[in-house]
């Protein structure tokens, strides 16, 4: 959902954009604020979609190290905790979701936002956050749901190349 601050925020900015213009067209200032909220949501939108995504783009590098010619123990008996996160589940099972994603069209489906989500994912995969879940043996919706916003707190709104890519 969009934050109070942040409506605060662009409303201010359609009013001044709207005294510094010379047309003065209430209409164009509140087109543009709808835009801007369009935008918003569709940001919300794509980083919610984000996390269907990294769990696939995991699912796939587990089964590409399972391909190798010389897999390792840990190779062909990975720990799929990440792939089975029940909340990333429950996310992608959601037809409302799915359906505002086709409405907005909204998707991490080519080549190039692959690359990108692949490239999250190894720098996830690397946190101290993601190491201690992956660790802890124990699986339950309340756990997965809590390592979710503590991703997103500590991984995603900190890192600039996310925010870059968005």
């Amino acid at each position: 959902m969009i934050s109070r601050n942040s409506i605060r925020i662009k409303v201010m900015q359609a009013i001044y954009e709207y005294h510094l213009s010379s047309e003065k067209s209430m209409v164009a200032v509140e087109m543009n604020l709808t835009q801007t909220f369009e935008n918003i949501y569709k940001l919300y939108l794509q980083l919610l979609s984000a996390f269907g995504a990294l769990t696939h783009i995991a699912e796939h590098i587990i089964e590409t190290k399972k391909q190798k010619l010389l897999p390792t123990e840990t190779d062909l008996h990975p720990n799929y905790k990440f792939v089975n996160n029940l909340f990333v589940k429950k996310i992608e099972e959601s037809t409302a979701l799915k359906k505002a994603l086709r409405k907005h069209h909204v998707s991490w489906k080519n080549d190039l936002d692959m690359l990108f989500i692949r490239k999250v994912y190894h720098q996830l995969s690397n946190t101290p956050i993601f190491v201690e879940y992956m660790q802890n043996h124990e699986q339950s919706f309340e756990k997965d749901k809590t390592f979710i916003i503590e991703l997103i707190e500590k991984f995603l709104l900190d890192n600039e190349e996310i925010r870059n890519y968005l």
